[in-house]
């Protein structure tokens, strides 16, 4: 947690964030078992990730809007 708390505070990264980027915040549980586009878009990206064949999918995940995936971090 002490990652998160000194990269989100860092105003260069804030503001990137902001500026260049979409923030989505999503429930792992719900993503995982939707049967619909969306869950498919979900599926995509995450199996690109270390999490392909891991129960659980939770994580941070940098993806472009085609559904590439450029970073994942779950610390």
């Amino acid at each position: 947690m002490a990652d998160r708390l000194l990269v989100f505070a860092n105003a260069e990264v804030k503001k990137l964030l902001k500026e260049e980027f979409v923030t989505v915040a999503a429930d792992d549980w719900y993503q995982r078992r939707r049967k619909d586009k969306v869950g498919e878009f979900f599926a995509k990206v995450v199996d690109q990730s270390p999490r392909k064949g891991v129960h659980t999918k939770q994580g941070h995940y940098i993806f472009t809007a085609t559904g590439k995936l450029l970073g994942f971090n779950n610390n």
